[in-house]
């Protein structure tokens, strides 16, 4: 126990939490948020590429588009608030603790780069660049999805990967309420003599070694 946890246990504060899990409300906003920032970038994907309309100077954007982008810019904004409260009770404790470090590595970089093209789409980006940076951004925020599913997947394997070996050692372990339950069922029903040794019960003089 650290001399700080200490300290703030005895001012009354909670301990810490050690878990990486995130609260189901926090997962869902993030599901939310995340879920919006990518429908929205792949209708301005759809709108853009095969959603043109016919113009008096030819093939023009369609109407939509714009409003795919504004809500694609407005999800992402609230994407990089919802990366910043990660930071700390799910970044930090998972790489801390070995958790999906490869992964949640690669689902990092790949965000960070997508986060640096779409910015430098906004301000950087000239004329003869913009189309490799804009092939690079949805590219890869693409596999951002790919990369978030298999991230999740990974770790609720490894959740019942670990639930099931907690069961296995539970079981294994001598003197469960399971087996203390029928210890005593076989000395109720069979007299205490047959029970197994090792058990002592209410009204049993002698006891078991």
């Amino acid at each position: 126990m650290t001399r700080a946890y200490r300290g703030a246990r005895g001012r009354g504060h909670p301990p810490p939490p050690t878990t990486v899990r995130l609260e189901p409300g926090h997962k869902r906003t993030l599901y939310v948020v995340f879920g919006t920032l990518a429908g929205s970038g792949i209708g301005w994907l759809l709108f853009h590429h095969f959603a043109r309309v016919p113009t008096e100077f030819g093939e023009g954007p369609h109407p939509l588009e714009k409003w795919w982008l504004r809500l694609h810019g407005l999800a992402a904004m609230a994407a990089l608030v919802g990366l910043g409260t990660l930071l700390l009770p799910h970044l930090r404790r998972a790489w801390q603790t070995g958790h999906n470090r490869a992964s949640g590595a690669s689902l990092i970089l790949t965000v960070l780069i997508v986060v640096g093209t779409g910015y430098g789409l906004y301000y950087f980006a000239s004329e003869e660049s913009r189309p490799i940076i804009s092939l690079v951004h949805w590219v890869l925020g693409l596999a951002v999805m790919g990369l978030l599913v298999t991230h999740v997947a990974l770790r609720q394997r490894a959740g019942r990967a670990r639930g099931t070996g907690r069961e296995a050692h539970e079981r294994r372990r001598p003197g469960t309420a399971a087996e203390d339950e029928r210890r005593l069922h076989t000395e109720i029903h069979t007299g205490p003599e047959a029970a197994p040794r090792g058990l002592r019960f209410p009204g049993d003089r002698q006891g078991r070694i």
